[in-house]
């Protein structure tokens, strides 16, 4: 894995400094420690930070055509690139390396613009042609990789993360207040904004041409969440476990050491189970617990599945000390704000795990794809009730305002009593309702609730019905902007390569194609990779309710880090933080420390907030 950055001077002018491009580059040192490489002409620059995993020897960059007119920053591995150079070989192309990189540039030589969509692999590249005066930028197809860009005073600048243009580009000048607050009810921002003004998210799936003097971005790739009938087939689960399979034998290759994470539940467990049909030796497995309630300690179902697979395994705990001591750290590693409670745990276990190897696979994208939400089940089950006979009885208990340990249940009366999709899955997803979020953030936020369902229709509109729907926005942002993030910064602060076997093109046009009935039958989730993986692991695994890294917090802040949680917002604050009203966050702070109400995630989300503002700045 890599970091890549840049810039391109529309004008030709040559008017950015060699120094201005060399700074962003340090700054992406943890993404690559390995080596460090830097091209500049006339009108652009390029520069690379090297995580080396494939031809550790021989994929030097920038890397250039034999003509030196191309010239390609990549960050990302190419899991069909022995194909497409067999395929461009053929065609007459010469390589000078075995990497995957120098795939890239033929296939641009060969396909031009249309050869991202060629690609299956998790990658952002920004490749220079300079005989057309032209730089294109590109992310596959579901954002595993993300690429940032910013456009000021005739120049256009690019780099893995937001940091490097937010310290020098001259764009990013100030909070986004809308980007501030769908963070406050989201727990991420949606892209293709960021936090800050002026600053974007090269959406998923999209390429931008940067010639002529403008940027154009155009999608290659989409969802289509449309599928056919439900099948039913006895087949669907053999196809989908060979497709899955072979994802597997895909990206594991690898010239440096390679292990798994592993939870003990489903998706992680199968992962590690292919990966035995195809890697040569013992794999090294990694798994995390916490100290507090047993029920949210999951290591010893992890021990249990590494014992029956034989695996090396290793496993680390989080104690509210770790969490109080780390969480500068993470917040430090994070582009933006990013309140996903996981991301502590997600740190902690990569630094175990790059003590060991340099590659870990995950679990990432099983539960968008194959329908393992409770909410979903959920949906399927009482969706319909917005519309039957109970529709007035259950809307008026949802406007009821419920209290105390109740709020979950009003959150979900308010979503399935919800006549619109997007209205149903924003009540599902939120942190804080609408009233609430008036309440933390009233001048800033008043107009977010209405704003955002307007935002979630636009997105997913490849859906086809309302729980269709709700699964395609989670692929488009929930997937994207907070579980694909969270893996990449936490992994990457630590120089350590994650990757993602689900989100495979092969495995994903399969899961797609799924109907409502194939994700959840009879109540049970997942129910087509459930199928698949018998054979690979116990029932008893495949059929457990896996929590993954859901932290204690609410005890914790109740607990051992009262006292944590009160000093770091009680004192105000500023920059993004001073959008919070101060009196509104410390009724939040009475009510969930004398247990009137469970605050846990809203409290999270304003202790990240107020660590990125006061750490940032802004």
């Amino acid at each position: 894995m890599c970091g890549i950055c840049g810039v391109l001077d529309y004008s030709g002018g040559g008017r950015f400094d060699r120094r201005t491009v060399l700074a962003m580059s340090a700054m992406l040192a943890h993404r690559g420690p390995d080596a460090s490489g830097y091209y500049q002409d006339y009108y652009a620059g390029l520069a690379h930070r090297r995580l080396s995993i494939i031809d550790v020897k021989g994929g030097a960059q920038p890397m250039s055509n034999e003509g030196g007119t191309v010239r390609l920053v990549y960050n990302g591995e190419l899991y069909n690139f022995r194909e497409l150079r067999a395929e461009l070989i053929r065609k007459g192309h010469r390589f000078a390396t075995s990497s995957d990189t120098e795939v890239i540039i033929h296939l641009y030589e060969e396909y031009g613009t249309e050869a991202a969509g060629r690609m299956n692999g998790m990658f952002a590249f920004a490749l220079w042609d300079s005989a057309r005066k032209r730089m294109l930028l590109a992310r596959d197809r579901l954002g595993i990789k993300p690429l940032y860009y910013a456009e000021r005073d005739g120049l256009l600048y690019f780099a893995s993360e937001l940091r490097p243009l937010a310290a020098h580009s001259g764009a990013g000048d100030g909070v986004n207040t809308r980007a501030l607050c769908r963070y406050l009810l989201l727990q991420y921002t949606p892209g293709p904004e960021t936090i800050l003004r002026g600053i974007y998210k090269l959406p998923p799936g999209s390429m931008a041409v940067a010639e002529s003097g403008r940027l154009s971005i155009k999608k290659y790739w989409e969802p289509n969440l449309s599928p056919g009938p439900d099948t039913g087939s006895a087949g669907l689960p053999g196809k989908l476990l060979a497709a899955l399979d072979a994802s597997v034998d895909r990206q594991l290759v690898s010239e440096v050491p390679l292990g798994a994470f592993l939870s003990g539940g489903l998706d992680s467990g199968a992962v590690v189970a292919l990966m035995g049909r195809h890697k040569k030796g013992t794999i090294k497995t990694f798994s995390l617990g916490f100290e507090g309630p047993d029920a949210f300690d999951e290591r010893g179902y992890a021990r249990a599945v590494a014992r029956r697979l034989g695996t090396e395994h290793y496993e680390t705990s989080l104690s509210p000390r770790d969490f109080a001591d780390l969480m500068p750290v993470v917040v430090g590693a994070m582009d933006e704000p990013l309140a996903d409670p996981a991301t502590v745990p997600t740190y902690k276990i990569s630094r175990l795990a790059r003590e060991h190897v340099t590659v870990v696979m995950t679990g990432e994208g099983g539960d968008e794809l194959f329908g393992g939400y409770r909410r979903y089940r959920l949906e399927k089950m009482l969706g319909g009730l917005a519309s039957g006979p109970f529709a007035g009885r259950l809307a008026r208990w949802a406007a009821s305002g419920l209290t105390g340990s109740d709020r979950r249940y009003m959150k979900a009366a308010r979503a399935i009593s919800s006549g619109g999709w997007a209205g149903a899955h924003l009540n599902w997803v939120s942190v804080f309702l609408d009233e609430e979020l008036g309440g933390v953030a009233p001048d800033a936020c008043g107009d977010t609730w209405q704003d955002t369902v307007g935002f979630i229709e636009a997105t997913a509109g490849a859906g086809n019905g309302r729980l269709e729907s709700m699964i395609a926005c989670d692929l488009c942002t929930w997937l994207v902007d907070d579980l694909l993030a969270k893996v990449d910064r936490m992994s990457m602060a630590v120089s350590l390569e994650a990757r993602v076997p689900y989100l495979d093109n092969e495995v994903v046009d399969i899961a797609l194609a799924l109907g409502i009935e194939d994700r959840i039958r009879g109540g049970r989730t997942k129910h087509v990779l459930k199928e698949a993986a018998k054979g690979l692991l116990p029932a008893d695994i495949i059929d457990r309710k896996k929590k993954g890294f859901d932290l204690p917090l609410a005890v914790w802040f109740r607990g051992p880090l009262r006292d944590y949680i009160h000093d770091t917002l009680g004192g105000g604050g500023k920059g993004a933080y001073s959008a919070v009203d101060g009196r509104y966050a410390g009724r939040m702070l009475d009510e969930h420390t004398s247990g009137k109400r469970d605050w846990a995630l809203p409290l999270f989300s304003l202790l990240v907030l107020k660590e990125w503002s006061d750490r940032s700045g802004v």
